[in-house]
């Protein structure tokens, strides 16, 4: 078996960044940068988006169809805009933008992010222990 470090050749992890990209602050395409598994793990978080959104909007549309057409109906109907727009936004919205949008909501809100997340993780906690 061949040893590549010892006989000089890099190994495979270091040929992913080409060497024209090195240290010149140049973004490369996610096929560059984390190879096939990062390329995989893109399109099944692309999936899964566009599961959600389509499961919101049915949601979204069960809320419309539900709600009289009166003023009582507005929790229902509020409730029914906010999954339709946060639909809109998983549809229009690429995983790597939505990165981008929560690394900005955590800078401006920290503490708020925190609790939210100590929240999720004692609620998911308490799921996994009741398996």
């Amino acid at each position: 078996m061949e040893n590549s470090i010892l006989e000089g050749t890099p190994p495979a992890w270091e040929e992913a960044v080409p060497a024209s990209a090195e240290g010149t602050g140049t973004v490369l395409p996610a096929t560059e940068k984390t190879g096939v598994a990062g390329v995989a793990v893109r399109e099944a978080l692309d999936s899964l988006r566009l599961q959600m959104a389509g499961g919101m909007s049915r949601a979204s549309d069960y809320l419309y169809s539900q709600a009289p057409a009166r003023a009582s109906a507005a929790p229902p109907n509020r409730m029914a805009d906010s999954l339709d727009r946060a639909a809109n936004y998983l549809r229009a919205t690429p995983v790597e933008e939505m990165a981008e949008d929560v690394a900005e909501v955590v800078r401006h809100y920290p503490a708020q992010f925190l609790a939210a997340a100590l929240i999720v993780g004692i609620a998911l906690g308490a799921a996994l222990k009741r398996r």
